[in-house]
C-alpha cells in the first residue's frame, strides 16, 4: 500500500548567495527556496536544514541548523535565509546546504536534498591608518597647540569588519 509523503526539494535554480568572493570578516547571505514537490503538505517543524562549510585543512563543520517554522503546501515553497561569516578564514571555502540530513522524512527522492557552493575569502593585506589632528591640523614633534585643542583621530581601512574599537570616548 502506498502512503503519500511530502518531498522537500532544493536545487541551484532555487538558491542564491550575495557574493562569491569576499574580504576576510565579511558576511555572505545565503537564500534558498525549499519546494514541496510531493503530494502531501510538509508540516511545520518537520524539516531540519543543515548549513556546513568545508576547507582542505579542517574538513566539514556545521555553522547553522534551522527547522522550518511553517507548513509548505503541495507545489509551494518557502524561502530560508542564512548568513555565513568569513571572519578568521581565508582561501577557498565550500558551503553545503542539506535538507533532512538525519533522513527522518520518508520522501520520494533524497537526491534533491543537497547543494553546495564556493566562496573565496581574500586576506585583507592593507594595514589600517590612523590620522590624529589637533584643531584640524596634523602636528609634528615640537609644534605648538592650543590650550584646549579639539583632538580628532580618524581610522582609514579597506575592511572594518575585524577591527575592535574602544568603547570609551574622551570628551
Amino acid at each position: 500500500i502506498y502512503d503519500p509523503v511530502p518531498d522537500p526539494a532544493i536545487g541551484f535554480d532555487t538558491f542564491s548567495q550575495s557574493a562569491d568572493s569576499v574580504l576576510t570578516g565579511e558576511t555572505v547571505n545565503l537564500s534558498i527556496n525549499i519546494y514541496n514537490i510531493g503530494p502531501v503538505t510538509l508540516t511545520a517543524d518537520s524539516l531540519k536544514i543543515l548549513f556546513q562549510e568545508s576547507d582542505a585543512a579542517l574538513g566539514r563543520r556545521t555553522f547553522a541548523v534551522k527547522n522550518i517554522t511553517q507548513s509548505v503546501p503541495v507545489d509551494s515553497f518557502i524561502t530560508i535565509g542564512q548568513e555565513w561569516s568569513s571572519a578568521g578564514r581565508t582561501g577557498l571555502r565550500q558551503l553545503y546546504i542539506s535538507l533532512d540530513p538525519d533522513d527522518k522524512i520518508p520522501e520520494l527522492s533524497a537526491f534533491n536534498n543537497n547543494i553546495s557552493t564556493f566562496v573565496y575569502v581574500l586576506k585583507d593585506t592593507i594595514k589600517p591608518e590612523i590620522r590624529v589632528t589637533f584643531d584640524g591640523k596634523e602636528v609634528l614633534y615640537g609644534d605648538m597647540i592650543s590650550y584646549k585643542p579639539l583632538i580628532l583621530a580618524r581610522l582609514y581601512a579597506v575592511s572594518y569588519t575585524h577591527l575592535t574599537l574602544p568603547t570609551k570616548r574622551i570628551v
